[in-house]
């Protein structure tokens, strides 16, 4: 070789100056083009990139060796070179999937292959759906739809129709209560939506609504029994790791045990019905068997299941009293046409939302109500699907309107709260019809109510039904639908501020009522704990 570069330098016996001047070139076009070098490597996006902040889109992603440029890609068109390892384009307006990709560039224009894609979804930002209002003497409790891709919601307030509303705050939730009202006057309340990134949607419809003004009756508080304290166990201990955070519902177990919902955080929690204290709590976890998003409500069988009312994910998810997870079965999407064609179309658009869950193990049925589709759903204890009541039943009656909780009782009836229109409707678990509504023809609240949060029958088979707007307990005959009389402390007398219901010995906001043994269990709102009071003869 190397008497053949002499040669061709003209050093050998036979030169070839031509040729070695040819050669030269062929070698450094082959450096200066790259022949021979590797491919740039396509970058690595930093966690969490890209990044959607406002109306910005951020790009970072891991420099690559020997890369002086790299371009930028949406949806496959190039819209942008960066010298660095970050780049930020203006967020799209329009609603959908955007796919970004980076490639590397060296110092000869050789560009990588495409990197991984890194996916945003741009979502169109709605109003909330309707507000709905539930009205005291002294507040109005407000409620409303989710809005998807919201983190806040500004609550809206107009003294007159029509007019321009003031910003009365902002909430992460789906609820906020005003306080700061005038008795007879009527206000229009409107909600808006705001993503992560500020953006704020239009405002809803506005809803009308003013204080309740009771009417005032001759009925008198009746109280027959009343409540004395226990010796022991008289307030349980949800503290520390077992605290509540938001109580949704308590039922009595076969086995003695209470179970409770926490929304909060999607568990049941598993309560000594003596000591009052946590023995378990159990749920579908972070890394567990299930997949849940939101526990609102829960109905126990008579074998020892758990079966739980998970709205959001549309899935009723089934346990054992040990807190394992046995199976689920899912909310099937309507398609009856006796369910929805008395809904309006924006009712319909809106779609299903379960709420309240209950079994009747005698005839071994789960009911679960809708509350947007004004409908109850019928399944077999594994999840079969059985059929509609109501306005999917064979005999429809039109007068669920925004149902909530549901309870079976001894006698096989269905009792369904009515939040909206505050009264229970009692349905026949055969035709679907309401064969009586409680509360219907009552004014004030002797026998009526203004926020029914929880309804159980006691050992006579009374319906006892707890109203934490009015912080009361009253009981029913459950058979005529009759008003019997209000649970009430020791004294025995109604309440001196307000004559219309019982003294509780400063209990508020009793959410549950449960009465068992001779013991009332009170779940407490305003303390998120259990209260007992032993039940004795006025």
């Amino acid at each position: 070789m190397r008497r053949w570069f002499q040669s061709m330098a003209g050093q050998g016996p036979s030169v070839n100056k031509k040729g070695f001047t040819v050669l030269l070139t062929v070698v450094a076009l082959c450096v200066l083009s790259g022949v021979g070098r590797a491919e740039p490597t396509a970058p690595n996006w930093m966690p969490s990139s890209p990044i959607h902040a406002g109306n910005q889109i951020i790009l970072l992603w891991v420099p690559t060796p020997n890369a002086v440029k790299y371009h930028i890609y949406m949806n496959g068109a190039k819209i942008g070179d960066s010298p660095s390892g970050q780049h930020m384009v203006a967020a799209p307006s329009e609603a959908g999937e955007y796919k970004f990709e980076i490639t590397s560039v060296d110092a000869t224009g050789v560009e990588s292959k495409k990197s991984a894609p890194g996916v945003v979804r741009i979502i169109k930002l709605e109003p909330p759906g309707a507000v709905y209002t539930m009205a005291s003497e002294s507040a109005l409790q407000l409620r409303w739809d989710s809005a998807k891709g919201a983190i806040i919601y500004n609550v809206f307030r107009a003294d007159k129709e029509g007019a321009e509303p003031k910003l009365l705050g902002s909430v992460q939730g789906e609820g906020f209560t005003d306080t700061t009202l005038e008795k007879g006057k009527s206000y229009f309340y409107s909600v808006s939506a705001k993503d992560a990134g500020g953006k704020e949607s239009v405002r809803s419809k506005p809803a009308k609504a003013s204080l309740l003004v009771p009417v005032k009756k001759e009925e008198a508080v009746k109280v027959d029994q009343k409540i004395v304290p226990t010796k022991e166990g008289e307030t349980s201990k949800l503290v520390g790791e077992n605290k509540l955070q938001q109580f949704q519902a308590m039922e009595f177990g076969p086995d003695g045990f209470i179970y409770l919902v926490d929304a909060k955080v999607s568990q049941v929690f598993k309560i000594d019905s003596s000591s009052l204290s946590v023995v378990g709590k159990f749920g579908c976890g972070p890394d567990g068997p299930c997949k849940s998003k939101l526990f609102n409500d829960l109905a126990l069988s008579g074998d020892g299941l758990v079966y739980v009312n998970d709205p959001w994910a549309r899935k009723v998810f089934i346990f054992d009293s040990e807190g394992k997870f046995r199976s689920e079965f899912p909310i099937p999407e309507v398609k009856a046409k006796e369910v929805l064609d008395p809904l309006s179309e924006e009712v319909r658009k809106k779609g299903q939302l379960t709420n309240g869950i209950a079994i009747d193990p005698r005839e071994k049925v789960v009911y679960v109500v809708d509350e947007k589709l004004n409908t109850v759903y019928r399944f077999g204890m594994t999840g079969e699907f059985l059929g509609h009541l109501g306005h999917g039943g064979p005999d429809p009656s039109k007068d669920l309107n925004g149902p909530g909780r549901i309870v079976v009782s001894p006698a096989g009836e269905l009792y369904i709260s009515q939040p909206l229109t505050h009264v229970i409707h009692v349905m026949d678990p055969k035709t679907g019809s309401v064969v009586r509504t409680i509360g219907k023809k009552a004014s004030g609240y002797v026998g009526a109510f203004i926020g029914i949060t929880g309804m159980s029958f006691d050992p006579k088979g009374n319906l006892v039904v707890s109203d934490s707007g009015v912080h009361s307990i009253q009981v029913f005959d459950a058979k005529s639908g009759d008003y019997l009389y209000h649970l009430g402390d020791e004294t025995g007398k109604p309440d001196t501020e307000m004559p219309e219901r019982a003294s509780l010995a400063g209990i508020r906001f009793p959410v549950g009522a449960i009465v068992r043994g001779g013991i009332l269990y009170i779940f407490r709102g305003d303390k998120n704990q259990i209260v007992t009071r032993q039940v004795v003869a006025n």
